[in-house]
């Protein structure tokens, strides 16, 4: 058997993956030399987001980084019994995993439960809710939105 490149990749990954699983450690990522990437998102560890109030339970993790998505982000947020203020510099989708996400603007509320699919355009000023609990992927361009604020 001739020993191409990607005979070679797929042999290396599968060793990489194997010790991985052996060490009680899963491929939680995968990224293509396409571009193409998938990753585990139920299985990425929560990083807890400052919105100012120490008592708030607020925790988003960046789903790809810059190099692998260089002009749009994603990202999972999740929230419990939080609210805090923010002002979007960038447009974003958000789909709703678990629980229900309510966003108040100039006095009104618009609620998202589990399923829906929210847009937030550019240069919005909001609260961001979760009277009880939220869990939502987000979307939102251009990728590097945290430099954006």
């Amino acid at each position: 058997m001739e020993m191409n490149e990607k005979v070679l990749e797929e042999l290396i990954r599968k060793v990489i993956l194997n010790e991985l699983e052996k060490n009680g450690k899963k491929e939680i990522k995968f990224m293509d030399k396409s571009g193409i990437g998938v990753i585990k998102a139920q299985e990425i560890e929560r990083e807890r987001f400052d919105t100012g109030n120490p008592n708030d339970e607020v925790y988003v993790t960046d789903l790809f980084n810059l190099t692998e998505s260089p002009r749009m982000g994603a990202g999972m947020m999740e929230m419990i019994k939080s609210a805090f203020d923010w002002t979007l510099n960038y447009d974003e989708i958000d789909y709703i995993i678990e629980g229900r996400l309510e966003i108040e603007i100039d006095g009104r509320k618009i609620v998202g439960e589990k399923g829906d699919v929210m847009v937030i355009p550019k240069n919005s000023s909001i609260t961001f809710s979760a009277p009880e609990y939220a869990k939502f992927v987000y979307v939102v361009y251009p990728a590097n939105w945290q430099e954006q604020q």
